[in-house]
């Protein structure tokens, strides 16, 4: 009885083994050609700190919807929330969030701005920031630090 136990013990561990349930991957959008224009581009840390990279974990336009790859999936969100106020001056430390959701999972990007242009500077149109993105399907959720730029 012990080994038959066993053997069913062992196998329930490695059957499941290769299975994972509820798990959120992400990772770099395949094809970043999907936005094109006015835009924010947002990269992992490391990705960010180098300078010719077009690797991005959430690309979208002003306005529209938006791209992440979740699960090996290039998937297209569509914006549901913004606190973004376009009234309110832009300055280092403003905060604002945004939401946005796809068949089955939900998306929301908090954004700390970290630098803005001169006023001095009428040719610069980007802002930068640091992003917390956190993706959720189901009762999972997976959290991602990044940063990002917005602008033309």
């Amino acid at each position: 009885m012990f080994r038959f136990t066993l053997k069913v013990l062992s196998f329930l561990v490695f059957a499941g083994a290769g299975t994972v349930f509820g798990q959120i991957e992400i990772s770099e959008l395949k094809d970043p050609s999907v936005v094109d224009g006015c835009s924010c581009s947002v990269q992992t840390l490391n990705e960010a700190k180098k300078p010719d990279s077009q690797k991005y974990l959430f690309l979208h336009e002003y306005g529209n919807d938006a791209w992440m790859n979740i699960n090996g999936k290039d998937t297209k969100l569509t914006r549901v929330k913004s606190t973004e106020d376009e009234d309110v001056e832009y300055k280092v430390g403003r905060r604002f969030y945004e939401e946005y959701s796809a068949k089955g999972i939900k998306v929301r990007v908090d954004y700390l701005t970290t630098w803005i242009c001169s006023p001095d500077d009428e040719g610069c149109e980007v802002t930068k920031y640091d992003i917390t993105i956190t993706v959720t399907k189901g009762d999972d959720s997976k959290i991602v630090k990044a940063t990002g730029v917005c602008g033309c």
